[in-house]
């Protein structure tokens, strides 16, 4: 992933100073740099391989993670999160607890 990000072919500038077609060049760059350099691509690997369960729901796989409910909390309701386009399972990893 580095080594794509890092051999990225940028378009030219924008014609335009502000953000009315989109975002400004400098900012992706910026990000691209970020993670070509500074991001910890395997940290966030590592937790999106965590244990999850896969079910087959109309021939599509869905992932699902487990987090126990706290102690104090023996009534809780289960509580499923979804996510849509554009977001991803990356979105969910904040809300998820360890397994016990």
């Amino acid at each position: 992933m580095r080594a794509r990000v890092a051999t990225t072919r940028w378009p030219e500038k924008e014609t335009v100073a502000d953000e009315s077609q989109g975002v400004q060049s400098a900012t992706i760059q910026a990000l691209a740099d970020y993670w070509a350099s500074d991001y910890d691509w395997r940290k966030c690997e590592a937790k999106l391989n965590a244990p999850t369960a896969v079910h087959d729901r109309d021939r599509r796989p869905r992932h699902s993670f487990h987090s126990r409910q706290v102690a104090f909390m023996n009534n809780a309701l289960p509580l499923i999160i979804t996510h849509g386009w554009p977001g991803s399972v990356i979105e969910m990893l904040k809300r998820r607890r360890p397994a016990h």
